[in-house]
């Protein structure tokens, strides 16, 4: 949906007009890191306002009107400290990097009230990343966590937006997703247009849910973790189990580290 290109687009908008920022991007890997980098060059030489730089390498732009830095750093190889002094940051494709110490680290380089943006697509469940999502969606962190399936894409959508018999699975999607009828033409038509269909959810998933459990190298079928999630038992109490000198006692707590989903009496 082009998150990338607005993101850089904002961070270059921060470098131009205001005083002493410092904007970052990272990626995974070299060549997407240089793109990355090359947008934001083209923003500046297509710009109807001339925007002044002074130095202009490989990986970094400075602004000298403003005394602002804008550059770029592929995971593994940028080491982030407090002199960077990062005030707007952009983790690109987190979940494929190869490991989340700079998440770690460049928490070290950040000004108080600086923006950071974590954007990636899924890449397995159990992951390190996934388990940062897991900890967003409960609330226990600062991060504001976001999803966008497929079908929030205007481009998926085809023209034809007559009524057609739809399939159990299209029938339960539509009601679920309120997707037009261009939107299920379009999704049938890109999945018989793939040499594998059982792919479509991980390439275009509906869900946060989805996306983890069907990307990555996983070793069962997402069917069959779907099918056995949905099975799962309602979580029952959530605590902690505090010991008092030999006194064991368990007090409720949201955050805390024991979970019973199922209690069960013993026969006398």
């Amino acid at each position: 949906m082009g998150f990338s290109a607005g993101i850089s687009a904002l961070w270059l908008h921060a470098c131009i007009f205001q005083k002493n920022q410092r904007a970052v991007m990272v990626s995974h890997e070299d060549k997407a890191t240089v793109r990355l980098l090359e947008r934001v060059r083209y923003y500046i030489e297509t710009c109807e306002i001339p925007i002044r730089t002074k130095k202009n390498s490989e990986s970094e732009i400075s602004f000298p009107d403003t005394n602002s830095t804008f550059w770029i750093g592929t995971a593994g190889t940028r080491a982030f400290g407090r002199g960077d002094d990062i005030t707007h940051l952009h983790l690109s494709e987190l979940c494929f990097y190869p490991d989340m110490s700079i998440v770690t680290g460049v928490k070290e380089a950040m000004r108080n009230n600086g923006l950071v943006v974590r954007e990636t697509t899924a890449n397995g469940a159990g992951t390190d990343s996934h388990r940062l999502w897991l900890r967003s969606i409960e609330g226990k962190n600062n991060i504001k966590p976001h999803f966008f399936g497929w079908f929030e894409d205007e481009e998926y959508c085809s023209a034809d937006q007559s009524a057609f018999e739809l399939t159990p699975d299209e029938t339960e999607l539509k009601k679920a997703l309120n997707l037009s009828w261009g939107q299920l033409r379009w999704r049938r038509k890109k999945i018989e247009d793939m040499d594998d269909p059982e792919k479509f959810p991980q390439e275009y998933p509906s869900s946060w849910e989805e996306a983890f459990l069907t990307s990555g190298q996983m070793v069962f079928k997402w069917q069959d973790i779907k099918r056995q999630e949905a099975g799962i038992s309602p979580l029952k109490w959530h605590g902690d189990i505090i010991n008092n000198g030999g006194q064991i006692s368990i007090q409720p707590n949201k955050q805390g580290n024991f979970s019973v989903w199922r209690t069960m009496r013993s026969k006398a």
